[in-house]
């Protein structure tokens, strides 16, 4: 079981594996589908029988001297059905099945090994000595359909068919998206890097990296100078008074033969 898990795994993650994987479940639900039919049903009345049951709760009655048998489930009848204790006494019976066979491939409690052609028994009538029906048991399905019923295997047929489908087109897709996903990874790193290199500052609060240039034109904030209030009532009076009063330097001091005779000694003293 593990290796077929392990088999099933191994395909699902090939492009191969899903085409095979694809077909035959395509394949399958088309047979399945196609098999739909219309169930009828048999009466046997007569013959031989030999009894086999297996631990499941499966009895299989063997026509004699033939590999033809007739399957009765226990679960599927109303009343309980046990087949030790109807059985027991060998009595005569009436089985209704369908004509529809199946595969009997099967192996008994006692280790019998039971191959041939099976017929599904819908209902079984138990008669007493006198040949007149004494117990009866039926399946849900014939009490349902007493006359026949069409079986209509497309649903299931479909759905099979839908999920091949499907993995057969993932084998087409995947591929390419995966080959996208391998050149996307390249071109976005390229495109990261390139935007490193030629837009190092497109992010203000990114940290120039040791390859990056500094911004020149990016300095800290200061905050402005201080500029002298225009309107100190204090510097106003002295700059008035200093109008007012202006201070001269005094004059140089005078050379002999420099200046006229005529001229005061002290132009700014008056005559």
């Amino acid at each position: 079981m593990i290796s077929l898990l392990r088999l099933l795994i191994f395909m699902l993650t090939r492009r191969w594996g899903l085409i095979v994987l694809g077909v035959l479940l395509l394949i399958i639900g088309l047979v399945v589908g196609a098999g739909s039919h219309q169930v009828s049903y048999q009466t046997i009345d007569h013959g031989t029988f030999q009894r086999y049951s297996k631990d499941d709760g499966t009895e299989l009655l063997q026509l004699q001297n033939t590999s033809t048998f007739y399957v009765i489930n226990d679960s599927d009848f109303s009343p309980t059905f046990n087949g030790d204790t109807v059985f027991q006494d060998s009595p005569s019976f009436i089985l209704i099945a369908r004509k529809d066979s199946q595969s009997v491939d099967e192996q008994t409690t006692d280790g019998t090994q039971l191959s041939g052609n099976g017929y599904q028994v819908e209902e079984i009538t138990i008669l007493d000595n006198n040949g007149q029906p004494a117990q009866q048991y039926t399946t849900s399905t014939y009490r349902q359909n007493p006359n026949g019923y069409y079986e209509n295997d497309w649903p299931a047929g479909l759905l099979l068919a839908f999920v091949g489908l499907v993995l057969g087109i993932l084998a087409f897709v995947l591929p390419q998206l995966r080959g996208k996903s391998k050149k996307a990874q390249p071109v976005a790193a390229m495109s990261a890097q390139a935007q490193m290199n030629v837009n190092p500052y497109a992010n203000p609060y990114q940290q120039p990296g040791p390859y990056q240039q500094q911004n020149p034109y990016q300095q800290p904030y200061q905050n402005p100078a201080q500029y002298p209030n225009p309107y100190d009532p204090t510097r106003l009076a002295d700059s008035y008074q200093q109008a007012q009063n202006p201070v001269y330097p005094p004059p140089p001091p005078p050379q002999q033969g420099s200046y006229d005779k005529t001229q005061l000694a002290r132009p700014y003293d008056q005559p």
